[in-house]
């Protein structure tokens, strides 16, 4: 079964990353264990659609974000 993806949901889960790595930045140090699990989660659906993405001939092999 195949998940439908877009150019959006793309650009959604880059901002979550970004989000999340922010949130770790800015930590006072007390949650580490809960940012490297939300930042794990972030970079695990991003490649997701991103390998979605590039299956289906959305976005080129050069155009993913890692």
């Amino acid at each position: 079964m195949s998940a439908e993806y877009s150019l959006h949901d793309l650009a959604n889960a880059k901002e979550a990353l970004e989000l999340a790595e922010k949130q770790w930045e800015d930590d006072d140090g007390q949650n580490r264990q809960a940012h490297i699990k939300k930042i794990s989660a972030a970079r695990a659906n991003l490649s997701m659609i991103e390998g979605q993405l590039k299956h289906d001939g959305i976005i080129a092999e050069e155009d993913a974000a890692f």
